[in-house]
């Protein structure tokens, strides 16, 4: 009798797997990869307007600009 309650529903099992996966794989990349992404795009964003900042200035500190830069980058990305 549980085999042919598994040969009826085997199509429904595997479509529920199917989305699982699918929606396992979708977080993954939403959690790590696309934070990862934008981390690394905003420190190159905070790092070219700080060199921009500075060429006007040799003697100015850009320590604080670039970490201002990147905290805006982030919250304006919605990571932080």
């Amino acid at each position: 009798m549980p085999a042919k309650s598994y040969e009826k529903h085997k199509s429904k099992l595997f479509t529920i797997l199917l989305i699982v996966f699918a929606s396992a794989i979708g977080i993954f990349f939403w959690k790590v990869i696309r934070s990862n992404i934008v981390l690394t795009s905003c420190s190159e964003i905070a790092l070219n307007s700080t060199h921009v900042q500075s060429r006007g200035n040799l003697f100015i500190d850009t320590t604080e600009s670039y970490e201002l830069n990147l905290n805006d980058c982030l919250v304006q990305a919605g990571l932080n």
